[in-house]
């Protein structure tokens, strides 16, 4: 919401102001009434553009009203002197000034309330918005015009498919190739991106490929520009969160932004201050490792799965410790060469110490999983080697640990564990009898049945 400038009123408006009606000067008067003096004088001013201008901006001021019952008040008040519709014909003006005092206005109302959406709805408005932002190339008016139109969006699922079928989704990301440097600049680049999120991640199929290419072009650029203080804020993490929604649905698109990824930058947000930040990003490697072979080699030859390591062994919270096993659980379900990777660079050791440090039931699920995987060896060479490294004290402790979870968890743990006993030795073998058999037996009187069926097979694997 953009909020008029009072000292910016009270220095340079007054004087033009005094000279239309002395009261929209007066202290005395309320914000409300000076709007409801500006609108009355607008048709007298209409061919003295600087007048308009200070008249619009009175308006627009009333309408940033932070207190819902002022707000409640001016929309009674807009209703009874049509402001809705009035304000329309300044949308094609040729002062991009009073464009934005017309636009902001609307971002204004659409900001605000179902009523406040139906009213522009019920005139039409928001197609003469979407005219505007295609018509200017001012930057003021066309934030403006995203705004009012992406407040509208989200205001219900009718009015956001409406928005995706219109042109704007095309306009506005032709605006974010364009004027990408200058947008990121702007204050309102936060509250726009959200916007911006919160529907395209909804609606993404409505966005031709070209276009959602663009979008993630977008996004890295932002990304690439870790050192830029909005970007190291929430602005960040809106980026990541919103590159993870698009990206967990779309393999193709996936693949693209990995190819375009800026990784040094991208790293960089890994070592990032803001644990916010470092934990989207985990998340982030996480959906990129979903991908397929290609994918996930150029992630490891850009040192992404190093950097997960080096965060593993290091202190971090429970809830970057639950990404992390995620995040390498997507690694580790690819070829068997990611896996080796990940043993070569002491994986079992990195997750033994992680479960010392963060026991929690969401980290020790997601590392059961890791485990699972891993597991799928498909050589005796890496089972030994993973032996050697810990594993079987790994899987006792895992197996010991009570959890109120998704049994999935247990059950692909105990699958991993079968899918050990067939590829190592006897000796291996006779550990893992000594050390979780007794864990085992207790799982194969679990109430659940899944858990039930994959301990009787572990126990029929142990047992052969």
């Amino acid at each position: 919401m953009k909020q008029a400038g009072k000292l910016y009123l009270e220095r340079f408006l007054r004087p033009q102001l005094a000279e239309v009606d002395p009261r929209l000067t007066d202290p005395r008067i309320s914000t409300l009434d000076r709007a409801r003096i500006a609108a009355g004088a607008l048709d007298q001013s209409a061919d003295d553009p600087q007048v308009l201008y200070q008249l619009l901006h009175v308006i627009r001021l009333a309408s940033a009203a932070n207190d819902f019952s002022d707000f409640a008040r001016f929309f009674a008040m807009a209703q009874e002197l049509r402001f809705v519709p009035r304000l329309s014909l300044y949308l094609s003006h040729v002062d991009p000034r009073i464009q934005d005092e017309a636009v902001w206005f609307y971002s204004n109302m659409t900001s605000r309330s179902s009523a406040s959406c139906d009213a522009l709805q019920e005139c039409v408005v928001i197609s003469k918005i979407i005219d505007c932002f295609a018509a200017t190339e001012d930057l003021d008016v066309r934030i403006g015009c995203t705004l009012a139109v992406l407040n509208f969006a989200g205001n219900s699922e009718e009015r956001a498919t409406f928005v995706m079928e219109s042109s704007f989704p095309r306009q506005f990301i032709g605006m974010l190739k364009r004027q990408r440097t200058a947008f990121l600049a702007r204050r309102e680049v936060r509250e726009v991106c959200w916007a911006m999120g919160n529907l395209f991640q909804e609606k993404l199929d409505k966005l031709c490929m070209p276009d959602r290419k663009a979008l993630v072009d977008f996004i890295v650029f932002c990304l690439s520009a870790q050192n830029d203080p909005v970007v190291r804020s929430k602005l960040g993490v809106m980026l990541l969160i919103i590159m993870h929604s698009i990206l967990e649905r779309d393999p193709e698109l996936r693949t693209y932004a990995i190819s375009v990824l800026d990784f040094p930058a991208f790293l960089g947000m890994l070592d990032a201050k803001t644990e916010e930040l470092r934990r989207f990003a985990v998340q982030l490697v996480g959906t990129f490792a979903l991908g397929d072979d290609e994918d996930t080699k150029r992630l490891v030859s850009a040192g992404v799965l190093e950097k997960l390591m080096g965060m593993m062994r290091s202190e971090v919270s429970s809830t970057i410790a639950c990404y992390l096993p995620w995040a390498l659980s997507n690694f580790a379900a690819g070829p068997i060469a990611q896996r080796q990777i990940l043993v070569q660079n002491g994986i079992v050791k990195g997750l033994t110490d992680l479960l010392g440090k963060c026991a929690d039931s969401s980290v020790v699920g997601e590392i059961d999983f890791l485990v699972a995987n891993l597991l799928q060896a498909e050589s005796k060479q890496l089972i030994q080697r993973m032996v050697e490294d810990g594993m079987l004290d790994l899987a006792e402790r895992l197996l010991k640990i009570e959890r109120n979870l998704d049994p999935m968890s247990i059950i692909a743990l105990l699958d991993g564990i079968k899918e050990m006993a067939a590829m190592c030795d006897e000796t291996t073998k006779k550990l893992t009898v000594e050390k979780c058999m007794d864990r085992i037996r207790e799982l194969s009187a679990h109430p659940e049945r899944g858990i039930r069926v994959a301990a009787d097979n572990l126990l029929d694997a142990l047992l052969r």
